[in-house]
């Protein structure tokens, strides 16, 4: 489930992994447990490459998340 307070971290996360590869975000949508995106992808990267490093960076950032917030209330 993406709850609320990870909801806008892992927008804008999704938008800078996208600035990086040279990839336009054309509409987008979060569901509770999933995201759906349209976007342009340059000719010189894959559908396949893109989404596999998208799936998992933004899986990775999902996961530091409430690390970082365990270590702040350290």
């Amino acid at each position: 489930m993406i709850y609320n307070q990870y909801r806008r971290d892992l927008q804008e996360d999704i938008k800078l992994l996208c600035q990086y590869k040279g990839v336009r975000i054309l509409e987008g949508h979060m569901m509770p447990d999933h995201v759906h995106l349209l976007v342009s992808i340059p000719p010189k990267l894959s559908v396949s490459s893109f989404m596999g490093y998208l799936k998992g960076k933004s899986a990775l950032m999902i996961a530091i998340v409430p690390l970082r917030l365990t270590d702040e209330k350290l």
